[in-house]
């Protein structure tokens, strides 16, 4: 699809850190000022707008992509961060974004797209202020940055983004770069 971001993505254009290619899927870090480290995406390399039009390939891959992926990001983690471990990674599919400001750009611009975020414990004591009973409000996820104690560790740099997707691409996994 010619207006798709993720679709452009697949095919040729060049991001910081690169991409890992699965046989339907394609992970990067997230490009969204929001994200933290760690936020990586998933994405299908043929423009798909819903879950129900993936062909049976693309959904027999993906479960093995995303266990993959949290393996290595908590290795990846574990090495770079000691003492604060990945407790949770969120698997999110909000099929959403901004593509336009008309109705039919969003709906025609959609593509199938995963987020997943590793939140670490010191991250899980930070989203708890979000509550009046002490519980983790995992949905707040998105602005954690914005909280003062955010930890400047974990700010998403260019150096981060390349050294994490080196790890990543590197591992003994069966991940391949094209």
């Amino acid at each position: 699809m010619d207006n798709c971001l993720s679709c452009g993505l697949a095919k040729n254009k060049k991001i910081i850190g690169g991409k890992i290619f699965f046989p339907h899927w394609i992970a990067n870090t997230y490009l969204g000022d929001e994200g933290m480290s760690g936020h990586l995406v998933l994405y299908t390399k043929i423009h798909r707008d819903d879950f129900s039009n993936l062909k049976l390939e693309e959904l027999e891959d993906l479960g093995p992509n995303i266990g993959i992926l949290q393996r290595l990001l908590r290795q990846y983690w574990e090495k770079t961060f000691p003492g604060d471990e990945i407790e949770r990674i969120y698997i999110c599919y909000f099929h959403e974004g901004i593509f336009g400001n008309k109705e039919e750009e969003y709906l025609n611009n959609t593509h199938t797209h995963i987020h997943l975020i590793p939140r670490p414990k010191s991250i899980g004591k930070l989203l708890r202020e979000y509550s009046k009973d002490n519980s983790i409000h995992a949905h707040s996820i998105y602005k954690i940055k914005e909280n003062k104690n955010f930890p400047d560790r974990y700010l998403k740099t260019n150096e981060r983004v390349i050294k994490m997707m080196n790890f990543l691409k590197n591992s003994n996994y069966e991940i391949r770069e094209r």
